[in-house]
């Protein structure tokens, strides 16, 4: 299975039958049970944990940039050695 993203893991796509599965659990909670203060202290918990994951994601995005641009200068370094190298050598065509 090729992933695109994080929707085409199992995981994920258990995790979202599991808020449906919650959410029509908890639809005749009383509303005090619904919004206690556990509730809000759970939802700044997750809304850390969005924070969080939003910035891997910035810290992933730039790290492929500096893997493209190294192994970019990488394959310049790399020519410009075998140049060097080419232009050193004697020449093979003379007896």
């Amino acid at each position: 299975m090729d992933l695109q993203s994080y929707q085409d893991l199992e995981v994920w796509r258990k995790t979202i039958n599991l808020v449906v599965l919650f959410h029509q659990i908890t639809k005749s909670f009383p509303r005090n049970e619904i919004y206690s203060k556990k509730f809000l202290h759970y939802m700044s918990i997750a809304y850390g944990s969005l924070a969080e994951l939003e910035t891997l994601i910035q810290d992933e995005t730039k790290l492929k940039q500096l893997a493209d641009k190294t192994a970019e200068i990488g394959r310049m370094i790399n020519n410009l050695r075998r140049s060097i190298k080419e232009k050193l050598a004697p020449d093979r065509r003379s007896p």
